[in-house]
């Protein structure tokens, strides 16, 4: 079996396999490139594409013209934002995208898994692809930007005109305000726009309006405007004028700060915020210059024109205030046209002061041939009259008159000043009446002469002590102390004064009063005569003025004589009341003798009720009235038998009504004794009980009389206390546990704690 080998060279077939396979494979390439190329064209030409959507769109379309789409990462950066993925991975492409000479961003390929530089990693092809990509995308921005910038341009005209509408057609500054916040809003299309005014005099600063999202609240505004805020940094700039651009934000797009004067001044500033896409060229710019620049036209306009319209108000206020104070001031005045010598205004007050009707003083010849009797007079009032209108004119101080005799239309006369003063090219003459003044002034002359005539002739002693030493001294003043008047001016007053501690400490006592204002001092001093006699003098001083300064007039009454006299008296005064207790303890003995078991009950009845008296607080003279009051409240048992009083069993129901009636017998002996207290009516009352029970009248509360009510308390105590011919003694305890179970209702609480308090 033979075997028959037939052999092919297929090299070349095998080539030209392989070389089409790779042309194939590039053919495929090249078409998925194309189609990229072409689909990113077409991602470009869209009528309303924007940058975003452009760069979002790309990013997406690239990873699939490339040889692993699967590994391959496609990203953008920049001033449009970051769009897809951008690595940092060394196997990567970087293609600057540029609009003009501007770089606006950064278009990125990369390979996240090859360690091969991207001269090995990407295909020539691939780079060229990627800058044709770049090459459209750039194209196309750039005309994104010049429809999106003349679209700005043109919006920022319609705001020209609407502001400049607002300018010619605003009234107040808020209207004009509202009409530019409008246009930016409306017409400009700023997707943010704030108001701010900055703070004047008494106003603080404050957000006005806002719009969109400009980031900034009433709250935060205080921040923003410090030096270094985000709108305080840039003060300087706006005060000089200029537009301020702002470091755009991706999300509100790009920003400026539009300053609008009023007079020159910053006053406001508008924050604007347009389109992330869109862009502030120096078109725009200028564009908000001229809308700042008509805007501070027509703020300083209007503040003008309400200064204008407030200072006209205030001047018709003024001339009405003036108008209505001059015709109602009590003050005579008159208003003549320098220029011509008309009088044209005269106040009620002047025709009421003179009697002339504005009619019948018409200019300054007719007032002079009314007011001014004589032709000698009037020639000198008018020489004085013409200087007085050329100080005035010349703005010097206006000062009055010689004081002039003005003849009313009743024929009387008056004294009076006159003053000019200068207003415009009138003058205001204003008068003054000095006629009752000056009848005072006589008036007070004569009466000044009748006065130191009665101080001269008075009996009562007048000095008046000035820088510790006489200044004046009447005639009876003289008399008191022995010296003439020459010899008292000038002299010393402590010299006179006696020399003892006690005089001495009198008169620093009155100084001190005059330190602290005390208008009227009244005191008793010792003063020595001439002949060396101490005399014993009243003194009533008060303080005035004297001659220009300080002093003190004292009013002097001699009273050693008077002072002797009281004190025979008071010494016959004691006597008497000496007699008197005498004569009072004698009839409280006789009743001890009438009655022995109860000797020095009386006695020691008072002498509690007095301390009960000073415990309560009452005054020395009052205890000493209970004191004798206790000493007598018995005294009405004179009249009752002795042997009842000295009955030692239990009295009968007539015996103990014949005892009781010892408070009405007492009353009875002492009414007609004139005690200058109500002694007897205290020893009717002394068995009342405040509730009512007591006897002899059954009086209660407040009807029983408080001294009353104390002797009932000191009686109870000192018999319960005290041996009885019925009864031993029951001692103190039980005397003060009955005070305890009738306090407030049979005894006076207060007088029964005073006495608690003493035990």
């Amino acid at each position: 079996v033979g075997i028959v080998g037939i052999a092919r060279d297929i090299t070349e077939s095998r080539r030209l396999a392989v070389e089409r396979e790779a042309l194939v494979s590039d053919l495929g390439e090249r078409i998925k490139e194309l189609s990229c190329l072409a689909a990113v064209s077409a991602l470009t030409e869209l009528p309303n594409a924007s940058a975003t959507s452009m760069l979002a769109g790309t990013v997406g379309l690239l990873p699939a013209a490339f040889q692993v789409p699967e590994r391959l990462r496609a990203g953008a950066t920049g001033v449009y934002g970051t769009f897809g993925e951008v690595s940092l991975h060394p196997c990567r492409l970087d293609r600057i995208l540029r609009v003009g000479s501007r770089s606006v961003g950064t278009l990125t390929v990369s390979y996240i898994d090859k360690d091969l530089p991207a001269a090995q990693a990407f295909l020539a092809e691939e780079v060229t692809l990627l800058d044709m990509v770049v090459s459209r995308l750039c194209l196309a921005l750039e005309r994104q930007e010049a429809r999106l910038e003349l679209d700005l341009q043109v919006r920022l005209y319609d705001t020209l005109s609407a502001t400049n509408r607002a300018v010619v057609h605003a009234k107040t500054e808020d209207q004009l305000l509202a009409a530019l916040f409008e246009a930016m809003v409306d017409k400009a299309g700023m997707t943010a726009v704030a108001v701010v005014q900055l703070g004047a005099e008494a106003v603080a600063p404050a957000l006005l309006m806002a719009h969109g999202d400009p980031g900034l609240t009433t709250e935060k505004l205080p921040d923003w405007l410090e030096p270094n805020g985000v709108l305080g940094r840039y003060l300087w700039q706006l005060q000089a004028g200029s537009v301020v651009t702002l470091p755009a934000d991706r999300d509100k797009g790009p920003r400026a700060l539009v300053p609008l004067r009023r007079g020159g001044v910053l006053s406001h500033i508008v924050l604007l915020a347009g389109n992330s896409e869109e862009s502030l060229g120096l078109g725009h710019l200028r564009l908000l210059d001229e809308i700042a620049s008509d805007m501070a036209y027509a703020l300083t306009a209007i503040a003008t024109e309400q200064a204008r319209h407030q200072a006209t108000e205030r001047q018709q206020m003024a001339e009405a205030r003036f108008a209505r104070v001059f015709a109602a001031t009590p003050v005579p005045m008159l208003i003549i046209d320098r220029p011509t010598g008309a009088i044209s205004a005269v106040n009620e007050a002047l025709v009421e002061w003179l009697g002339y009707q504005p009619a019948e003083i018409p200019d300054i010849a007719a007032w002079f041939a009314a007011v001014y009797p004589n032709a000698e007079t009037q020639h000198a009032v008018k020489e004085s009259w013409e200087q007085a209108v050329t100080r005035s004119a010349e703005h010097q101080s206006a000062e009055p008159s010689p004081e002039l005799e003005l003849r009313r239309k009743d024929g009387a006369t008056v004294t009076a000043r006159g003053a000019t003063v200068s207003l415009g090219d009138q003058n205001i003459v204003v008068w003054q009446d000095w006629t009752e003044i000056r009848r005072g002034e006589a008036a007070l002359r004569e009466s000044e002469q009748r006065f130191r005539g009665m101080i001269e002739q008075t009996v009562t002693g007048i000095f008046v002590r000035q820088d510790e030493a006489f200044a004046y001294v009447n005639d009876a003043f003289c008399t008191m102390v022995g010296y003439s008047r020459e010899e008292l001016l000038g002299k010393p007053v402590m010299e006179l004064l006696a020399t003892d501690p006690d005089t001495r400490a009198k008169m620093l006592a009155l100084r001190e009063q005059l330190k602290q204002g005390v208008r009227n001092l009244h005191t008793n001093l010792p003063m020595v005569n001439k002949t060396g006699d101490t005399r014993l003098l009243t003194m009533h001083g008060s303080p005035i003025d004297w001659q220009g300064g300080q002093g003190i007039i004292v009013m002097v009454e001699d009273t050693t004589e008077r002072t002797l006299t009281e004190q025979k008296i008071s010494l016959y005064i004691k006597q008497l009341e000496g007699a008197m207790r005498g004569t009072l303890e004698v009839v409280a003995r006789m009743v001890d003798l009438r009655d022995p078991y109860t000797a020095g009950h009386e006695r020691r009845v008072g002498l509690i009720a007095k301390a009960i008296g000073t415990e309560l607080g009452w005054s020395p003279e009052r205890c000493d009235a209970l004191d004798l009051m206790g000493m007598v409240h018995d005294v009405g048992k004179i009249a009752i038998p002795t042997e009842i009083l000295t009955k030692p069993g239990r009295l009968t129901s007539i015996e103990f009504q014949i005892v009781q009636s010892h408070a009405e017998t007492g009353w009875e002996i002492l009414r007609h004794v004139s005690f200058g207290l109500p002694v007897a009516e205290v020893v009717y009352q002394h068995h009342e009980r405040m509730d009512g029970s007591g006897y002899p009248r059954g009086l209660a509360g407040e009807a029983i009389l408080p001294e009353a009510r104390v002797l009932a308390v000191a009686d109870v105590v000192e018999s319960m206390a005290s041996h009885r011919p019925y009864r031993p003694s029951l001692g103190l305890d039980a005397a003060l546990a009955e005070l305890e179970r009738g306090r407030g209702t049979l005894y006076d609480g207060e007088v029964v704690g005073a006495l608690l308090r003493l035990v």
